[in-house]
Formats: C-alpha cells, structure tokens, sequence
C-alpha cells in the first residue's frame, strides 16, 4: 500500500475512503428513488386525508398538468433536475396564478 504523505495515513484501498466513491449516475439514481419514496407517501397520505391528488415525476408533466388542470395547492420540490426550482416556481405562477404554493 502506498503513503498518500498525510501524516504517514496509507492511501486507502480502491473503491474506500478518498478514493472516487459513486459515480454521478449512481448518486441521481439513489436521490431519484428517495424522491420516489417522498413522493408516494405524500401522495397516499394526502389521498388518505380525502385529497384529489395529481402527481407528476418531471417538469415537463407538471407543464402539461397545469394546462389541463386547475389546482388549489402545488405542492413543488425545488431541487428538480430538469430545471431550477424558482424557474418552476415562476411557471406554476403563471399558469396557475389563484393556486397556494408550497416548497
């Protein structure tokens, strides 16, 4: 095993520690499915509560959805990887302007 220099600390092994961990693929996959999981259970809760519930999985859905749809309450994550979420913001804004907006 080499020495990285850093007060004698051998360099860890491949794959360990300082080495690259996960690659970007397998980090948005991970926060996809924790965003998956939020999202079920926010919607089974909501519709528990006796709520209408639409729930779309991208920015693109959310544009079509409010087209079609008025909305009462929009419910937004803002950290969407296909736009920023104050880019959304102003988009549910302006295609659903009575609608109550929640981050």
């Amino acid at each position: 095993m080499q020495t990285s220099g850093m007060a004698d600390q051998p360099d860890p092994e491949p794959g360990f520690g300082r080495a690259p961990c996960l690659d970007r693929h397998a980090r948005a996959d991970s926060g996809g499915r924790r965003r998956r999981a939020h999202r079920q259970r926010g919607v089974a809760l909501l519709k528990k509560l006796s709520y209408d519930v639409t729930s779309v999985q991208s920015a693109g859905e959310a544009r079509r959805e409010l087209d079609l749809h008025a909305f009462d309450v929009i419910l937004l994550d803002v950290n969407m990887p296909e736009v920023s979420g104050l880019e959304m913001l102003v988009i549910c804004k302006e295609k659903a302007p009575r609608a109550k907006l929640s981050c």
